[in-house]
């Protein structure tokens, strides 16, 4: 990810565009679902909360579970920035299960992150608990370097901050990811 969310949306959208033409649903589906992380990416959540209903809706009827799971989580994080934790929760709830159904271990490592940290928003005090052992557990350098980070974000760790700013930082310089470079912004 280079941050270019606007480009990439007007792709998405011509894309989606011809699969309505074509009438290719999952297609739509996919684009729209793009289009949902986009603007979720953007922080415009509300508009990415409209976008993935539509593609919720569109791959319950394909009966799609690999995408579906991916915009369930989607909308669950963009739930939870605008802090509407219980329908985080639901959401997210559902998507990490079809993600644990059918292995998807991408989305897995999120939706966990994210029920944590809903947890903890909701005053559970076991949300860091949680996190240190999935930290225990991996050895993922941008899984470890995001646990650190939400350790820190949760307890204000000094320890935290710092290896999650040197792990950013190396993951940066192999992979100049956007994400990674706001993460170090903040962590400085």
């Amino acid at each position: 990810s280079q941050g270019n969310y606007d480009k990439a949306m007007m792709h998405y959208e011509k894309a989606l565009h011809i699969a309505e033409e074509l009438g290719a649903k999952l297609e739509m589906g996919i684009d729209l679902g793009n289009i949902g992380h986009a603007y979720k990416a953007k922080g415009e959540h509300d508009t990415a909360i409209v976008t993935y209903d539509r593609t919720i809706a569109l791959l319950r009827e394909l009966g799609n579970k690999y995408y579906l799971s991916e915009c369930l989580i989607g909308k669950a994080e963009a739930s939870f920035s605008l802090q509407r934790y219980n329908e985080a929760q639901m959401v997210n709830a559902e998507g990490l299960r079809i993600a644990e159904e059918i292995s998807r271990k991408e989305y897995i490592f999120p939706g966990n992150i994210l029920s944590a940290k809903i947890d903890f928003a909701l005053e559970n005090d076991d949300a860091p608990r949680r996190l240190e052992e999935m930290l225990q557990q991996t050895e993922d350098d941008a899984e470890i370097a995001t646990l650190h980070y939400e350790l820190w974000k949760m307890t204000l760790s000094e320890d935290h901050r710092q290896k999650a700013f040197n792990l950013y930082q190396a993951l940066y310089n192999t992979t100049p990811n956007i994400d990674y470079k706001t993460r170090m912004k903040e962590l400085q």
